[in-house]
C-alpha cells in the first residue's frame, strides 16, 4: 500500500511539472510576448490559460499605467540661478512586441525615459 502511494505521488509529481512547462495564464493587468530561440512567435494580450511549447519563452509586460518618479536633481538657469526640480510622468506599454526589441524590460525604458525628461526640463 505504501508503495503505490509513493508511485502515484511521484506521478502526480511529474505530471504537475509537465503541466508548468506547457501551460501559463495571462491575467487581465499583462501581455505576454512568446519567443522561440528568441525570435518573437506572438503576442497575447487578452487574459486566460495559454498553451505553448517547453521551447517557447514568455516574457510578461505589465499592461496597466505606469509611474515614473525620478529623483529632485539640481539645475542651474542661464542667469545661473539653481532649482530643484522634482518630476514625474505615467506611461503604457501599447505595443509589447516593439517594447521587447527596443528596450527588452521597464528597467531600460525607466532609464530610457528619465533621459528623455530631464533632456525637455533642462
Amino acid at each position: 500500500m505504501n508503495r503505490k502511494l509513493s508511485i502515484i505521488l511521484i506521478a502526480l509529481f511529474a505530471v504537475m511539472f509537465a503541466a508548468n512547462l506547457v501551460l501559463f495564464t495571462v491575467d487581465e493587468r499583462q501581455q505576454v510576448v512568446i519567443t522561440r530561440f528568441g525570435k518573437p512567435i506572438k503576442v497575447i494580450k487578452e487574459p486566460g490559460l495559454y498553451i505553448k511549447s517547453p521551447l517557447e519563452q514568455t516574457t510578461l509586460f505589465d499592461d496597466r499605467l505606469l509611474d515614473y518618479d525620478s529623483l529632485p536633481a539640481k539645475i542651474y538657469t542661464k542667469d545661473k540661478q539653481l532649482l530643484v526640480v522634482d518630476n514625474y510622468c505615467k506611461w503604457r506599454i501599447t505595443d509589447a512586441l516593439l517594447f521587447l526589441q527596443s528596450v527588452m524590460n521597464e528597467r531600460s525604458a525607466q532609464t530610457r525615459i528619465d533621459d528623455i525628461v530631464f533632456s525637455e526640463l533642462r
